[in-house]
């Protein structure tokens, strides 16, 4: 049975032709899937530890905001009102969901304005505001989250072969006495949230996974996607992860740019509040972590050799040289 009969009979629709969209995600491959009349995303998640609960979630979030009115997708249902399902491949079961079709495209960083800063402080917010009264006991906290890829990070990068590579291969040294400082205040701080006041947090509010649309000459943002990494806490670490990606990534906006459009005019502007004296002092600090962790990531899942052609890495090192947390 071909993939687009087995689906047309689950979900009581005639598929007639599919197509693979350009990139793919870490955990996940996704089609576009055409009726005569309308357009669809199937998303086939790879298999991974704990998947099942980690789509139910994704799913069940990013349901609770399209029906408050929020650009997230809408999950099409079987004709036996599943949300998730079971597709058979060659050696193993996969799971998929079916969603409806989003229009228009995301932006590489280096085309972002002022207006796609300011749109993604101000969803951004309204997902933490909406996210607020989410059943919040399902979902992991941000802390445990933390906790355990600072664990994982710890563990490779203070491994003697490791640290021996990383100078000889990429001249690179970890700053371990700035390390321990930066390692101390992050566990503070982790440990001072955890009872903190909770919404539901994003995680990774990146460029693939924000889709803009020009109507009339106005910039929209269409739709938020990709639900995975979905979690709870204070907003603080939603906004230094997004932060993160994009002090590292706009490559053609300056901190200051960046900071105000996204932060004052978008984020905070839709709440009409202001950063207290700890949340100003925590923010960097965070903001760190995420580097560390994309560094960690890099060095992980890529031939060393070929890391210093890779622009992301690239500045994110220099990021990383600029704190001190490494050295030449």
């Amino acid at each position: 049975m071909t993939l687009l009969t087995q689906l047309s009979k689950r979900y009581n629709l005639k598929f007639v032709l599919y197509e693979y969209f350009p990139s793919k995600g870490y955990r996940n491959l996704p089609l576009k899937l055409k009726t005569k009349s309308k357009s669809y995303t199937l998303i086939i998640y790879r298999n991974h530890e704990d998947i099942h609960n980690i789509i139910s979630n994704a799913n069940e979030f990013s349901e609770y905001l399209h029906n408050h009115n929020f650009p997230s997708r809408k999950i099409i249902r079987t004709i036996k009102g599943e949300s998730e399902i079971k597709l058979n491949g060659k050696s193993r079961k996969y799971f998929a969901c079916l969603y409806e079709y989003i229009e228009g495209e995301t932006i590489p960083w280096e085309a972002w304005t002022r207006k796609h800063l300011i749109l993604l402080g101000k969803s951004m917010s309204e997902i933490h505001n909406i996210g607020k009264d989410f059943p919040l006991m399902k979902l992991s906290s941000v802390e445990k989250v933390l906790e355990q890829q600072l664990k994982s990070l710890d563990s490779y990068l203070f491994d003697h072969k490791i640290q021996k590579t990383l100078q000889s291969k990429l001249n690179i040294n970890i700053d371990e006495t700035n390390f321990k400082i930066f390692h101390t205040k992050l566990e503070k701080i982790l440990k001072e949230t955890k009872d903190s006041s909770k919404t539901t947090l994003h995680m990774d509010l990146v460029r693939g996974n924000l889709i803009f649309e020009n109507k009339a000459k106005e910039l929209k943002l269409s739709g938020v996607i990709d639900f995975e990494k979905v979690t709870k806490g204070s907003s603080i670490y939603d906004i230094a992860r997004t932060f993160a990606f994009l002090l590292t990534d706009c490559k053609y906006k300056t901190d200051r740019e960046i900071i105000y459009n996204f932060l004052y005019l978008g984020y905070l502007d839709s709440r009409r509040t202001e950063f207290n004296k700890e949340f100003k002092n925590d923010l960097p600090i965070l903001v760190n972590f995420f580097w560390i962790y994309d560094f960690y990531k890099f060095l992980k899942h890529n031939p060393y050799e070929n890391l210093n052609r890779n622009e992301h890495f690239v500045r994110t090192v220099a990021r990383l040289r600029k704190s001190r947390i490494l050295n030449n």
